[in-house]
């Protein structure tokens, strides 16, 4: 009896003696970089070993300063193995945080803790020293989710520092080891910016690049020019992504698998505008920024009098010109000028914004000679010299001849002796009867024959016109059953099971009916235009906001396998829904 009571004794001490040394062999192991770049987000992960899943958080690191991105992201594994007929399990936790810091300087993170085993372990503080962000172009949000996939969300900028109205380039890009299932896009406010829409309502397309031995599936999903509106500091604002993935269950059924929705987000990105420099400035200055030249451009070598001909000013170049203040055309009173209609194009390609703005005078000759047409130049600052600089057209002297059925002419020029040369083509036979001077009469009936042949054509354009308004007003009114039949063809699709047909059938019926209800061509169809004109017309913002976004989430569908919120059934009810809503307001 003695000896077990000894024997249970000595039992219990060395349970009390092994149980610390366990407890004490389960430490938490930290993994955080030591030195990171300012505005970039980094993980910091707790990785724990342990021989039950019974793990919890009792309180998240603090950070001193730093600013959470995301988090805490936990991972569990697991594992079992038989040594000599024997079980064992080994289970291991993972806690990430992503972390962002702004401002350079030494931080400290401390005092997180797990329960494990009925006893609370903390994890050791590590310092993290945060650096300037220096030359950094891209500003993106960085996660590894438990599961194993990576996605970056990121805003890209060719440079931080640009001058007022000098374009901005910047493209929103989401990467992911997995095919992206997007389901919604919220785009950035712009404060401070004239922003352009680069992508409009191209499709977007899925490429895949090849990173650190990885396949990434990568999209473009906004790509817009700013033009800084004044000087200072400006801030790129953050943009939102909504994806989701798949969380595979370990049992390997897919049954049991889970949708899990992620939102990442850029963070902003301040950047330094400067102002265009008052030294040198032209008192002409038009606004322009950029490099252009400027030239003028006419049908005909020569001019006939009476005759409608036309002259263009055409300024191209790489930057915005829509901005830019044009000298007006002056010529002499002997030209009769009417007033002008101006086109504006642009493109953008090889990370330069292509303008053209042509400005077209239609003008009318009314005497014989030549005309001089002198010369016009247009300032503008140059961002590549951080100069002004000028640009001019050569000056034109175009010959002015007789024009057909005329008997009548007088000269633009004066004769060599100073006096006004006689006018050709007049029978001066001594008769000072006018009234019997048959030129006189064939003046007459040549200004006569011109009033009702103007009266003519004016009638004509005015039925031109009110013909071509009709039939705007015709197409405005039919978009809802060309809409409607689109949809029917979309519902078509939708019952083959043919899902790739029927999403493009859908977003073509929906930019179809935005198209011939706002009167737009094709070529201005855009999402920056429709906005625009749709609040113009007083449908509410949130309402124009929600079109949009229907819009990118059709789009997006194409990448994305179908869950409740993008399935096709689905998709087609918005649609008709905003169609209708439409309908009503316009």
């Amino acid at each position: 009896m003695v000896a077990a009571k000894t024997y249970t004794q000595a039992l219990v001490a060395s349970i009390l003696l092994i149980s610390p040394l366990t407890l004490q062999a389960q430490q938490i192991k930290v993994n955080a970089p030591r030195e990171y770049a300012a505005g970039r987000p980094f993980n910091i992960t707790y990785s724990l070993s342990i021989n039950d899943n019974d793990a919890r958080i009792v309180s998240n690191p603090n950070l001193h300063g730093l600013d959470l991105a995301y988090g805490p992201a936990v991972s569990t594994s697991s594992s079992v193995s038989y040594i000599n007929g024997r079980m064992s399990s080994q289970s291991s936790t993972e806690v990430t945080y992503t972390v962002v810091g702004d401002q350079e300087g030494t931080y400290s993170v401390s005092g997180f803790k797990l329960h494990v085993g009925g006893k609370d372990l903390s994890a050791p503080a590590v310092t993290i020293r945060i650096t300037g962000g220096g030359n950094t172009q891209r500003s993106s949000s960085s996660i590894k989710e438990s599961h194993g996939a990576e996605y970056h969300y990121q805003a890209s900028i060719s440079k931080r520092s640009v001058y007022v109205q000098e374009p901005l380039p910047v493209v929103y890009t989401l990467s992911s080891t997995e095919s992206p299932q997007i389901n919604d896009v919220k785009p950035p406010s712009y404060d401070g910016f004239v922003s352009l829409d680069l992508l409009g309502n191209t499709q977007r397309q899925m490429r895949i690049e090849r990173r650190g031995g990885r396949d990434w599936a990568v999209v473009d999903i906004m790509k817009d020019l700013l033009f800084p509106q004044h000087a200072g500091k400006l801030t790129i604002p953050s943009a939102e992504i909504s994806v989701r993935y798949t969380l595979r269950d370990a049992s390997g059924d897919p049954l049991l698998n889970q949708v899990v929705p992620r939102t990442y987000a850029t963070s902003p990105i301040e950047i330094t505008v400067k102002p265009l420099p008052e030294e040198g400035k032209p008192a002409d200055f038009s606004g322009a920024v950029g490099s252009f030249n400027v030239r003028y451009e006419t049908k005909q070598n020569d001019w006939k009098t009476n005759e409608a001909t036309t002259l263009k000013i055409i300024l191209e170049g790489q930057g915005n010109l829509k901005i830019a203040k044009l000298p007006k055309l002056s010529l002499s009173n002997d030209i009769e000028l009417y007033d002008p209609v101006e086109h504006s194009d642009q493109s953008y390609n090889g990370g330069k914004l292509h303008s053209v703005r042509t400005i077209e005078y239609n003008l009318i000759p009314r005497k014989v000679g030549v005309v001089k047409i002198p010369s016009l130049s247009i300032s503008y600052f140059n961002p590549a010299t951080a100069r002004y600089e000028t640009t001019a057209t050569e000056a034109l002297s175009i010959k002015v001849k007789q024009g057909k059925n005329e008997n009548i002419q007088t000269t633009i020029h004066s004769g060599a002796d100073g006096n006004d040369s006689m006018p050709s083509g007049v029978i001066d036979n001594g008769n000072d009867d006018s009234a019997f001077n048959p030129n006189l009469w064939q003046l007459i009936l040549t200004h006569l024959i011109a009033l009702v042949g103007g009266i003519i054509g004016l009638a004509y354009l005015k039925k031109h016109y009110s013909y071509t308004d009709d039939k705007l007003r015709v197409i405005a009114d039919k978009a809802k059953g060309v809409a409607h039949k689109r949809l029917k063809t979309a519902r078509q699709y939708l019952n083959d099971g043919n899902r790739d047909a029927f999403l493009e059938e859908i977003l073509n019926s929906i930019w179809g009916y935005l198209g011939d209800k706002l009167r737009l061509p094709l070529s201005e169809l855009n999402r920056n235009n429709i906005t625009e004109l749709l609040i113009s017309r007083e449908i509410s913002t949130e309402k124009v906001n929600e079109l949009v976004a229907l819009i990118n989430q059709i789009e997006f569908a194409r990448f994305a396998p179908q869950t409740e919120d993008n399935s096709s059934e689905h998709l087609y009810e918005l649609v008709v829904e905003v169609i209708a809503h439409l309908e009503n307001k316009l």
